[in-house]
């Protein structure tokens, strides 16, 4: 059978347009499921997680289609929590209840989203006490001064110094 070589070939779309052209004989629709979930655990081992997503939930309830549904959503909310999109991870995280590691990273998201505000807010006043004092502060290489090799901010004068005021990697 043609379609069957192309299909263990690794080629599953040109082998999803073989069997479609069977029209139903024998096994053809089965084997279209086959080959649309390979190229879904193909997205998925490629990281693309919203097509792997996609491809999953069209295949309804066909093997494990339910299940790596759940572990896309996983990683995508993974993905975009180790970028430091919060924001977008917590609604995904939300929705997989006690999956993996969920619980405690959508603690982290709530955590940072509700203190986003805070956070860029002290950036802003750490911005402004720097720049109204920058003549008191002087950056030194103190790599050998250093057990990590870091650069830091020293502040100089008369009551503070050598204090490391920010250390810079």
């Amino acid at each position: 059978n043609i379609a069957q070589d192309i299909m263990d070939s690794g080629d599953y779309e040109k082998a999803i347009g073989q069997f479609e052209a069977l029209d139903g004989y024998k096994e053809s629709a089965e084997m279209i499921k086959e080959c649309s979930y390979k190229i879904a655990c193909a997205l998925y081992e490629d990281g693309e997680y919203d097509a792997a997503l996609e491809a999953f939930d069209s295949l309804g309830d066909y093997s494990d289609s339910k299940d790596m549904i759940t572990e896309c959503t996983y990683q995508k909310a993974r993905t975009m929590f180790e970028a430091g999109e919060y924001k977008d991870a917590l609604p995904l995280f939300e929705s997989l209840e006690d999956y993996e590691d969920s619980i405690r990273s959508l603690a982290v998201c709530r955590f940072a989203t509700e203190n986003e505000r805070y956070v860029k807010e002290l950036a802003r006043d750490i911005d402004d006490i720097f720049e109204e004092n920058y003549l008191a502060y002087k950056l030194y290489d103190v790599s050998e001064m250093s057990d990590t090799g870091d650069l830091c901010y020293y502040m100089i004068g008369e009551e503070c110094s050598n204090k490391v005021i920010v250390g810079v990697t």
